[in-house]
């Protein structure tokens, strides 16, 4: 069903991206996208010029940690280096990973943040989404992570305990903190014609997502907490698409299914198929697996067959199961390894072959996908960039085959 009540700033330079106003929704087990004037009271559905919406997308780091992109401070980057180089390589999709504590508070950024040093954050986001809608790029916003400056939580939640330190009252168990700043984003946001997603949590690892029937735990519980805040993202901002990561390995879940092995963060979406997310616009539901297997976590999947099948056990089948739309929120990983990158400690192992074949997995599933990552620091994975490994051309080529929407070319349909 289309917004209504959302003044949306359509671009009014018909040449210009984002210039003829569009719905996005889910249908089917997929992303589509339609003009406004498609839609018909009538029929209750678009009824012509209706798209696939394909998502060639990139995660572009920073905001998370630093209130800004990382590697701005080099002097050889700058945002506008990076968008050019998603224009050139054809990615029309990016995921901006936020954290709740820099939303809520906005305060001034530091000296890593190169030219954006001395604004508040959410003046830099603008400015990036800015610079991306000018590109013709749709963007996805992630709360990445409640309060801590650089990891993710494995909770979206503040939990009972916790060091106020951190932001979190030792005294509460609430929601608040997340809540809040989807609030600020939503409406702020909600009027930027190339910002479409919001996903809701990154990696809720320490939740559980209980089949129907068996017991729940409402602390724990995520589908029930995503329908609760979905809703809520609806309310301010019903345009959006709500992209819902999985959960782990809490309870055994993954490991007692066929596929006999271990979620990634994430990965795990097997509840799903009978106690699914609830949203009172169920077409802008979208699920979004993170996979990064094979040797970058010891698991050997075997001869080329195996990957597939554990993947649709652990998300694949639930999706087909209900018709829920898939887009990947993250994959990829050190290209060759193993390998300790620079300042990072830990080791990977080579997974050009897990790529290879997770990369034909979402081509023949038609689904879309963000790779991690954009920027030139992600040294426990490399990058498109700037890979510290010398492989961005070898990640590059791979993905050169993603299908990817482009709006100028839908619009030029459309007007």
């Amino acid at each position: 069903v289309p917004a209504e009540g959302v003044a949306v700033d359509w671009v009014t330079d018909r040449s210009k991206p984002f210039s003829v106003p569009f719905d996005v929704f889910a249908a089917d087990g997929h992303l589509w996208i339609a003009p406004q004037w498609a839609w018909s009271e009538e029929e209750e559905q678009h009824i012509v010029a209706v798209a696939p919406l394909d998502i060639k997308g990139a995660n572009w780091a920073g905001f998370q940690q630093d209130g800004c992109p990382h590697e701005l401070y080099k002097k050889a980057n700058s945002v506008a280096k990076y968008v050019k180089f998603l224009e050139d390589n054809g990615f029309n999709a990016v995921r901006l990973p936020l954290g709740a504590h820099w939303v809520i508070d906005n305060p001034e950024v530091g000296g890593a943040c190169g030219s954006y040093r001395d604004h508040r954050t959410l003046d830099g986001l603008d400015s990036v989404i800015a610079a991306l809608r000018r590109a013709g790029i749709f963007v996805m916003l992630d709360m990445h992570n409640l309060v801590h400056p650089k990891h993710g939580s494995k909770h979206w939640r503040c939990v009972y305990g916790t060091d106020s330190s951190n932001g979190c009252d030792p005294d509460e168990d609430d929601e608040l903190q997340l809540w809040s700043a989807w609030t600020v984003l939503a409406e702020r946001y909600c009027t930027e014609p190339n910002v479409v997603a919001a996903d809701l949590f990154n990696e809720p690892s320490d939740a559980t997502w209980a089949h129907k029937g068996e017991k729940i735990d409402f602390f724990t519980d995520w589908p029930s907490a995503a329908s609760r805040l979905g809703n809520h993202v609806l309310d301010i901002c019903p345009r959006w698409l709500i992209v819902v990561a999985g959960v782990a390995n809490k309870g055994g879940q993954c490991k007692d299914s066929s596929s006999n092995t271990y979620c990634w963060w994430g990965e795990n979406f097997i509840g799903h198929a009978t106690r699914p997310v609830e949203l009172s616009d169920p077409s802008k539901l979208v699920l979004s697996p993170h996979v990064y297997g094979d040797t970058n976590d010891g698991r050997d999947y075997g001869d080329a067959n195996d990957g597939p099948d554990i993947w649709d056990a652990h998300f694949g089948d639930a999706a087909a199961a209900t018709g829920t739309a898939v887009l990947i929120g993250e994959w990829g990983g050190v290209w060759d390894g193993p390998e300790k990158g620079p300042g990072n400690t830990g080791t990977r192992g080579p997974t050009e072959d897990f790529q290879r074949r997770f990369h034909a997995y979402i081509k023949a599933k038609g689904w879309g996908d963000f790779y991690w990552a954009l920027q030139d620091n992600t040294f426990s994975t490399g990058s498109l960039y700037n890979d510290w490994q010398g492989h961005s051309a070898d990640k590059l080529a791979l993905l050169s085959t993603s299908p990817s929407t482009s709006i100028l070319e839908l619009q030029a349909g459309w007007s």
